[in-house]
């Protein structure tokens, strides 16, 4: 085990204090990167929901809407049952960050970073490996059998 440097407990100690503040900033960036990506896209967009009358945008909503909280309670029930204690709020926030971490480029990273969510909350590693190929067999699976009856 090796010492850390001042250099390195020096620049966690400046982390530290301007988390805070960079935190906010990092949020508004985001942000503004998103709303300009609607800018650029805005006509795609607009004639994709103007495709749509008000009850079918209705449904799709809730579509999104129920299709989230069944994919988490999911995933929520296959940690539960390798005997962890795991709150829906838990799971919720295991995929969001997947997610989050599935949009840097190299295709690993969404897996690496629900592995890393759930040994944070105290699964051991040959278990979250484990629950994360069930959940996404599970989810392949449904896509399987929506594609296969879709239109």
């Amino acid at each position: 085990m090796s010492i850390p440097s001042l250099d390195q407990a020096r620049f966690v100690q400046f982390i530290k204090k301007w988390r805070a503040k960079l935190l906010p900033m990092f949020g508004v960036i985001i942000f503004g990167i998103f709303i300009y990506w609607i800018f650029i896209y805005r006509n795609n967009i607009i004639s994709t929901f103007r495709a749509l009358n008000l009850v079918q945008l209705v449904l799709l909503f809730f579509i999104f809407i129920i299709t989230g909280i069944f994919t988490v309670y999911i995933f929520v029930t296959l940690v539960r049952d390798m005997g962890y204690s795991f709150d829906f709020v838990d799971g919720y926030q295991s995929l969001y960050y997947s997610q989050l971490a599935s949009m840097i480029p190299g295709g690993i990273w969404g897996y690496a970073g629900l592995a890393g969510v759930l040994w944070s909350k105290g699964v051991s590693k040959a278990d979250s490996i484990l629950i994360i190929f069930l959940n996404t067999l599970i989810m392949l699976t449904s896509c399987a059998i929506i594609g296969s009856f879709g239109c």
